[in-house]
């Protein structure tokens, strides 16, 4: 009976002992490091000023958003949608996940822009400048005339 107790109290920190070591050396599962895209398309309808999210998967439209803008347009890179009021010279980003206007950016007059997956351009033609700024800080790039 002595044995048996002697056995009981070497067997488990033994087998502890070998659970920790088992733990500290197995590397883990291999993960995949994704960018989810849904492949979805912003598509408007300016008749009723209505902008809404088509899924391509499901063939729907899965939300939207309603603007009062009389004149604009959409522009969309990726997950990246932004709309521009053509009558106040202002961009508006559209956050995909809460489909809701996230931010308004002022840009100068008759100004241009163009943007890609992480930048954006402003082209003043008037003033001859352009400025780029990554998209998550536009809010604080404003485009300035020169110095006379």
């Amino acid at each position: 009976m002595l044995k048996s107790t002697g056995f009981k109290a070497t067997a488990i920190p033994v087998a502890a002992a070998l659970a920790v070591t088992g733990a500290i050396i197995y590397p883990g599962f291999e993960t995949a490091d994704v960018e989810l895209n849904d492949g979805g398309v912003w598509v408007v309808n300016q008749s009723e000023g209505k902008i809404g999210h088509v899924n391509y998967q499901s063939r729907s439209i899965d939300g939207g958003v309603a603007t009062p803008l009389a004149s604009y347009d959409l522009v969309q890179h990726e997950e990246n949608v932004m709309v521009r009021n053509l009558e106040q010279a202002s961009l508006t980003t559209i956050d995909p996940s809460m489909v809701q206007f996230a931010g308004d950016n002022n840009l100068p007059a008759n100004s241009s822009f163009s943007f890609g997956s992480s930048v954006v351009a402003v082209t003043d033609a008037e003033h001859g400048t352009v400025q780029a700024s990554s998209l998550e800080h536009i809010a604080t790039s404003k485009a300035k005339a020169p110095n006379p």
